[in-house]
C-alpha cells in the first residue's frame, strides 16, 4: 500500500453482478449467498457461496429469469432451497415464481386494508413465508409443489418498520408511535420464540421548516419515527444475537445482548459520522463510515468499548489500474479504497463498488496486531479469532509471536495471569452470562481455545527458554503461573509444562529444587520426563540427573507391574544395565520376574563393568537353583 499505509481489511474481488446500470437493483441471501439482481425485463442470480477470489472481469452467474419490470421491485428473497422467487411490487401483494416449472401465483394479505411492509423466508417447522404488514405478522407454509400459501397464524402488534437477518433468525419489529420500542421474534427450525421487548431511548432531532412542511403536505397525523429500520442493525456475533441502535441525534452506537428473558445494553461507542454501514468478519463488526472512507474494528466480547485500533480505509487487491474505480491510490499488489456513495454494503461481508464488482471483506490480522499497544486486550482479540478466517496473518502464528513478545519483555507475575485466564477462554465462553439467552441456529458449535496448552507450553515457554533472551529464572515462574492458572480451572498440564519446567531449573542449577518436584508430583513419574532427562547426563550434575532418570524409570516400572505389564521394568532394567548397576538390575529382574532378559545380557554386562568382584556375584545369582538360568530356559 502506498506510503507506508496499512488496512485493517482488505476487499478481495468476487467477480462481477451485473453492469450497475440505472435503475439495476441488488438484494443479497445471507443463507443462499446469492446475490440476487433485478434488471428490466429479467433477474440474475450470482453465487457468491465460494468466496474465493475472482478476476475483475469474471461473472458468478448461476441462473437467470425473464421478467418484466423486475427492477421496479421494492423486495426480492429467494427459498433456502433456491426453487421459489418472490417479489414485492407493492403494499398489496407478493408474486411467487417457482423456478424449475415458472409456475405463479399472488399472495395479499389477509385482509385487504392492510399494507404489506415486506416479507422472508425461514426454515421453521410451523411457517416457510412470513409476511410483514403494518398490523402485525401473518405465518404462511408453502402448499405442495409450490402452488400456494396457507395461512398459518398472526401475530397482532402496530408495525412502523422491521429487519430481519438469516444470520440470527430474528425479526425485530418497531412499534410505537416513535417506532422506538422493539418487540422480536426468533425462527428456530423447531420453534418461533417471542423475545423481550426493549424501548430505545432515542431522542429527537430538531424540528425544521421543511419537516413542518413535509407533515402539512402529506397530511400525516402521526409524529415521524425516532428510529427506523435504518438506526437498527441485527447481528449474530460468537453465535449469540446481538442488536445495535445507531443514535445519530447523539452520536452514539449502542449494542445490546438479546437473552430469552431481557435485553442488555453490552457496549456503547462514540460515533464521528451519522453515515455508516456495516460488516461481519470472523465475529468483528467493521464500522464503515463513509464520508471518511475509513472502517473502525469493535469487538462486542472485549471488556471496554473501545474501537480495535485506528480508523483505518479499506484495501483491496484489485489494482486500480485494472478497476477504474473512482477514488482508489495505486501501489503494487494492494491499493487503497475510497467510499463511494454508490457502494452497496450487505450482511455480512459484501461490498459491491459503483463498477458492478463484488467483494468480500476479510480482517489483515497482522495490521491489527501492529495497530495494538496493549498486550492484554491484543491476547484476547487474537484468541477469539478463527484459524481459517484471516488469509492476512494467521491468528494462532500471530498469538504465538504476542506470548513470546510479551515474556522476551519481562511481563510481571499480575501481568502474565491476566494473559493465562485470557487464554484459557474460547471465543464464547468469555461473552456467555450464567443466564438463559437466545442463540442462532445450534447447527453453529462454540469454537475451542485457539492454542491449546500443549501448543503454549512447546512453541511459546520452550521456544523463548531455548532462545537464551530470557533468563531461565523467569521462564521458571513464567511456567509455574500458567500451571498454577490452568489447574484451577481443571485444565490438564501438559507434559510440556513439566519438561520446561525441567530445563529451566537445571539451566539455573537448581537440581535439589528438581528432586523435591519430582518428588513430590505424580505426573513427572513419566516416561517422557526420563527420556529428556538422559539428555542432560552429560552436563552439570551428571550423577545426580542420572540418579533422578533412574528414579523415575523405577517408579514407571512399578505402576506398570501393578497395572500386570512388566514392559516397565524391562525398561528399568536396561536402564540399570547401561549404567553399570547389573547387580541391581538382576534384583529388579528376579523380584518382578521378567523373563525376557536372559542370564547371559547380564554377564555380559557384568564384562563390560571389569570388575571381577560383580562379575563372580552375578554368576553365582545367575546359577543358583531358581535364577536367571532356570527363569530363561523356562
Amino acid at each position: 500500500m502506498p506510503n507506508g499505509a496499512i488496512a485493517h481489511a482488505c476487499l478481495v474481488p468476487q467477480g462481477n453482478v451485473g453492469t450497475r446500470d440505472a435503475g439495476e437493483k441488488r438484494f443479497f441471501d445471507e443463507a443462499t449467498r446469492l446475490m440476487i439482481v433485478a434488471k428490466e425485463r429479467k433477474v440474475e442470480g450470482y453465487d457468491l457461496s465460494n468466496g474465493k477470489e475472482y478476476g475483475p472481469d469474471s461473472t458468478r452467474l448461476l441462473w437467470e429469469m425473464r421478467l418484466d419490470d423486475a427492477h421496479k421491485a421494492k423486495l426480492i428473497c429467494i427459498s433456502p432451497n433456491q426453487k421459489v422467487l418472490a417479489l414485492q411490487r407493492d403494499e398489496k401483494s407478493i408474486e411467487f415464481l417457482d423456478r424449475e416449472t415458472g409456475s405463479v401465483f399472488m399472495q395479499g394479505c389477509s385482509k385487504p386494508k392492510k399494507e404489506i411492509l415486506g416479507f422472508f423466508f425461514v426454515e421453521c417447522q410451523e411457517c416457510n413465508v412470513v409476511m410483514v404488514t403494518n398490523t402485525g405478522l401473518e405465518l404462511y407454509k408453502l402448499k405442495e409443489n409450490n402452488s400456494g400459501l396457507k395461512l398459518r397464524d398472526k401475530y397482532k402488534i402496530a408495525i412502523r418498520w422491521y429487519i430481519y437477518t438469516y444470520g440470527t433468525r430474528v425479526v425485530s419489529l418497531g412499534s410505537g408511535k416513535t417506532g422506538a420500542r422493539l418487540v422480536g421474534y426468533q425462527f428456530t427450525s423447531a420453534e418461533i420464540i417471542k423475545l423481550p421487548q426493549v424501548d430505545f431511548d432515542a431522542a429527537p432531532f430538531p424540528v425544521t421548516p421543511e419537516d413542518l412542511m413535509n407533515a402539512s403536505m402529506t397530511g400525516s397525523k402521526q409524529p415521524p419515527p425516532l428510529v427506523t429500520e435504518d438506526d437498527v442493525v441485527l447481528l449474530r456475533l460468537y453465535n449469540r444475537v446481538f442488536i445495535g441502535h445507531i443514535d445519530r441525534s447523539r452520536m452514539r452506537l449502542r449494542f445490546y445482548r438479546v437473552f430469552m428473558d431481557i435485553i442488555t445494553l453490552v457496549h456503547e461507542y462514540e460515533l464521528f459520522s451519522p453515515l455508516l454501514a456495516f460488516s461481519v468478519v470472523d465475529n468483528v463488526i467493521l464500522l464503515h463510515q463513509r464520508q471518511a472512507s475509513v472502517a473502525v474494528l469493535l469487538d462486542v466480547a472485549s471488556e471496554a468499548s473501545e474501537p480495535v485500533g485506528s480508523p483505518l480505509p479499506l484495501a483491496s487487491k484489485l489494482p486500480a489500474a485494472a478497476d477504474g474505480a473512482e477514488g482508489s491510490s495505486q501501489s503494487s499488489g494492494m491499493d487503497i479504497r475510497k467510499f463511494s456513495s454508490r457502494w452497496e454494503f450487505f450482511l455480512p461481508d459484501i461490498v459491491v463498488d459503483e463498477t458492478g464488482r463484488v467483494f468480500k471483506v476479510e480482517l489483515d490480522l497482522s495490521a491489527v496486531v501492529a495497530s495494538y499497544t496493549d498486550t492484554g486486550p491484543l491476547v484476547g482479540f487474537l484468541n477469539r479469532r478463527r484459524q481459517t478466517s484471516a488469509p492476512e496473518g494467521s491468528p494462532k502464528t500471530l498469538l504465538i509471536e504476542s506470548l513470546q513478545s510479551i515474556l522476551k519483555k519481562g511481563a510481571s507475575k499480575e501481568e502474565l495471569r491476566t494473559v493465562y485466564n485470557i487464554l484459557t477462554l474460547n471465543g464464547s465462553e468469555d461473552i456467555l452470562p450464567g443466564r438463559s439467552e437466545t442463540s442462532a441456529p445450534s447447527s453453529l458449535k462454540l469454537q475451542s481455545p485457539l492454542l491449546p496448552s500443549q501448543e503454549i507450553c512447546q512453541n511459546v515457554f520452550a521456544h523463548v527458554l531455548d532462545s537464551g533472551e530470557v533468563k531461565p529464572s523467569y521462564i521458571e515462574v513464567a511456567v509455574l503461573e500458567y500451571m498454577d492458572v490452568i489447574e484451577k480451572k481443571k485444565i490438564p498440564i501438559p507434559i510440556t509444562a513439566y519438561i520446561v519446567l525441567t530445563d529451566a531449573l537445571l539451566q539455573q542449577g537448581k537440581v535439589f529444587q528438581l528432586q523435591q518436584l519430582l518428588a513430590g508430583s505424580t505426573e513427572m513419574q513419566n516416561l517422557f520426563i526420563a527420556e529428556h532427562l538422559e539428555s542432560h547426563i552429560e552436563g552439570p550434575n551428571s550423577e545426580i540427573v542420572k540418579k533422578l532418570c533412574l528414579d523415575i524409570y523405577s517408579r514407571c516400572g512399578v505402576q506398570d507391574r501393578l497395572k500386570g505389564n512388566r514392559a516397565g521394568c524391562e525398561l528399568y532394567c536396561n536402564k540399570l544395565l547401561k549404567e553399570g548397576e547389573v547387580i541391581k538390575a538382576l534384583r529388579v529382574a528376579e523380584h518382578h520376574q521378567i523373563t525376557s532378559l536372559s542370564a547371559s545380557t547380564f554377564l555380559e554386562a557384568a564384562r563390560k563393568t571389569g570388575d571381577g568382584h560383580i562379575m563372580r556375584a552375578v554368576g553365582r545369582l545367575c546359577n543358583r537353583p531358581g535364577g536367571m538360568e532356570e527363569s530363561s530356559a523356562s
